[in-house]
């Protein structure tokens, strides 16, 4: 990735899509890098879709606007339309899928350009460890530990994150994040003719 990584995290209202940007932003800002954070929603509810984006990287100055090119796409429900997520994906670029599918093509997200895909049963991971929130799983800590698998930032910063942003929940939340951490898979990369 480049000098500026690019992310862009795609899900529904009440998993966790708009805190996970801000963890993320925040632990590779502990790390040393420029960050920015910010999510895109207007009336959405839970359920509806939401994005959110982080820039992290070692140039301080950076574009004040949506990503378009991202390095890495994060998609918390897999049941959104892979042509919407995987739009703008850098080729090259890596994509995170919440899927218990691996790999996580299986879902339906193979894409045109080769793409590293990487998958991790974060709903599972979370109903394991009780995480919920209005009836519905909160994936975004397992999402958050296979974020750090991937190398934006080592695992304990996360750890160090979580503690200070969610201290009565904390528990459940590093467990998921560890176990997210621990089973992500990468599958082969995928190239559609």
């Amino acid at each position: 990735m480049g000098e500026i990584t690019e992310i862009r995290l795609h899900g529904r209202g009440g998993q966790g899509v708009l805190f996970a940007a801000t963890v993320i932003a925040e632990a590779a800002f502990l790390e040393g890098k420029n960050v920015q954070a910010f999510g895109l929603f207007g009336a959405e509810r839970r359920g509806a879709p939401v994005a959110a984006f982080v820039r992290a990287g070692n140039n301080s100055v950076m574009p004040r606007c949506r990503i378009a090119r991202p390095d890495l796409v994060v998609v918390f429900d897999s049941a959104l339309s892979p042509d919407y997520v995987l739009n703008g994906l850098k080729k090259g670029g890596l994509l995170l899928v919440n899927s218990p599918a691996a790999p996580a093509a299986a879902a339906g997200y193979r894409t045109a350009a080769e793409h590293a895909i990487w998958s991790v049963d974060a709903t599972g991971i979370a109903v394991r460890n009780n995480l919920w929130g209005a009836g519905i799983p909160v994936v975004n800590s397992a999402i958050l530990g296979a974020v750090a698998k991937l190398g934006l930032y080592a695992f304990s910063t996360l750890h160090n994150v979580l503690q200070s942003k969610l201290p009565r929940s904390v528990a459940g939340n590093l467990a998921a994040a560890r176990e997210g951490y621990l089973t992500v898979e990468e599958s082969a990369k995928y190239a559609i003719t």
